[in-house]
């Protein structure tokens, strides 16, 4: 595909885990100087991964999508990540967003089909975060496979719902189906 998103721009695993580790050698330095001489040292351990793939669903496509993006941003990675084709608009506005606020090799969102989807998800990621149907979630595991792609798949949530005891329930099945 064309539309295939393209990594050069990103720092590798190797760049990433360099950069995480002298800063969390400074700030181990300093915790333990500002410790109590009696207490036990301070160790924060954070595992940075790399470059992050995130799909993202239409059902809730930003609380999903920012959910995701800043558990990455905030364990130290980049990320990638390709918004529902089926929530055009708010997949549009949330590309803008990421770009006003990130610099490109740091946050970069893919817009496109479920073509640019299965070829996002063959892409050599350090992890793979997808978020949508048990049926797609095979297909992204599929994709990831060959480059042994860690993959973290949180598929066919369930939906509850609250049937109030005087609302009909016969609408309430059908409304709720």
């Amino acid at each position: 595909l064309d539309d295939k998103p393209d990594l050069k721009g990103f720092k590798t695993a190797t760049d990433v885990k360099g950069d995480t580790i002298e800063t969390l050698s400074d700030a181990l330095e300093d915790a333990n100087e500002a410790a109590p001489k009696k207490s036990h040292k301070l160790l924060k351990l954070i595992i940075v991964l790399g470059v992050v793939g995130i799909i993202s669903p239409w059902n809730y496509p930003v609380n999903l999508a920012l959910m995701a993006l800043v558990a990455a941003i905030g364990a130290g990675n980049h990320v990638m990540l390709k918004p529902s084709e089926h929530t055009p608009r708010t997949s549009q506005v949330l590309a803008e967003l990421l770009a006003d606020a990130f610099p490109a090799d740091r946050v970069a969102t893919v817009l496109g089909d479920a073509g640019v989807a299965a070829s996002f998800a063959a892409l050599p990621f350090d992890h793979l975060f997808f978020t949508g149907s048990t049926e797609v979630g095979r297909k992204v595991m599929a994709a990831a496979a060959p480059n042994l792609t860690p993959v973290t798949l949180e598929l066919g949530g369930k939906s509850p719902a609250i049937i109030a005891p005087d609302y009909p329930i016969r609408t309430a099945t059908q409304r709720i189906a």
